[in-house]
């Protein structure tokens, strides 16, 4: 594999979790030059750049540097007026990107992660709902219809915890360091892991009494103490800004 393309991979990983806003889309950094002699320019935030275009990793990796002393960073890449993110941006970065038009748009990272922590504290609101449904299937034994609401529940768990451990590094927040009343992030965390475990053993077991039990009495307390974490994030972030 091509370093830049196993670089870049690792980099972008968390672009599916982010939500950009069209007021996350601010003016063009000053680090970055206005001058161009390319008849097809790259743009950063809508704005024409002079910036190195072999492929579109040399751009990414120019424009990286140019925004560095901002504090901004890339979060969306289109190429011909195609979005590309996750595997697709990771397969096309060592495509030349001659004669082609390329925008990036960037944000603050602290806005950006701000964003997606309020995003994800109003779908917790939901999550709630959705365990005790699953709970009210299976007590009906419509355990069939229960399985699939569940698959979207414990995704909608998995994909939180890598935001938030993506969100932490973004703006450089150690979670090993952060507490909420008291208690460890780390350690909420790992109950998370442990609970969505019994989880996954209940439903191997087909243990469906059990299952609805750890949803309907364990489920809430859990998304609350989840919901905690995330404000504390928030205030760190706020703080920091």
């Amino acid at each position: 594999m091509d370093s830049r393309k196993g670089q870049y991979e690792k980099g972008f990983s968390h672009q599916k979790l982010f939500v950009l806003r069209s007021s996350l889309r601010p003016h063009l950094p000053s680090t970055i030059q206005l001058t161009y002699h390319s008849p097809m320019p790259v743009f950063v935030d809508d704005m024409p750049v002079d910036l190195a275009s072999v492929d579109l990793a040399a751009v990414l990796e120019s424009a990286k540097s140019q925004l560095r002393d901002s504090g901004r960073i890339v979060v969306n890449v289109l190429l011909d007026g195609l979005a590309l993110d996750g595997e697709e941006l990771s397969r096309r970065l060592t495509e030349s990107v001659g004669g082609r038009e390329v925008r990036l748009y960037t944000a603050d990272p602290r806005d950006l992660s701000r964003s997606t922590l309020e995003m994800l504290l109003a779908e917790f609101d939901e999550v709630v709902r959705h365990q005790n449904e699953v709970a009210d299937l299976i007590s009906r034994d419509e355990t069939s219809e229960a399985m699939t609401r569940l698959v979207d529940v414990m995704e909608k768990w998995r994909q939180s915890q890598e935001a938030l451990r993506n969100v932490a590094g973004v703006v450089g927040i150690d979670l090993n360091d952060l507490d909420v009343e008291g208690d460890p992030a780390i350690r909420i965390i790992e109950q998370v892991i442990e609970r969505l475990k019994t989880v996954r053993d209940t439903i191997e077991a087909r243990d469906f009494v059990g299952l609805a039990d750890v949803l309907s009495y364990e489920g809430p307390r859990l998304v609350e103490r989840w919901q905690k974490l995330i404000l504390r994030i928030i205030e760190k972030i706020d703080e920091s800004s």
